[in-house]
């Protein structure tokens, strides 16, 4: 079985972020999920800078994007 990937929630609304990783945990995803609120701590989480600089090496993960969000030019 493969190493289970991180989800990326990148949601600058905590009411929207609640609710999608409710979604996740109501689907009883065993992924972790990390929450970012904007692009920029996206690309840092990703490139292991700022605060995200200690993450360990092998911790993959999955960007999440929403459709919605960028048909109306807010991705």
């Amino acid at each position: 079985m493969s190493e289970l990937r991180t989800i990326l929630l990148a949601e600058d609304s905590p009411h929207d972020a609640e609710m999608a990783i409710d979604a996740l945990r109501e689907a009883h995803l065993a992924n972790p999920i990390v929450h970012v609120e904007d692009g920029v701590e996206a690309l840092d989480y990703l490139r292991r800078r700022g605060k995200w600089a200690d993450r360990p090496e092998g911790d993959p993960a999955v960007p999440a994007a929403r459709h919605q969000d960028a048909a109306h030019g807010r991705a």
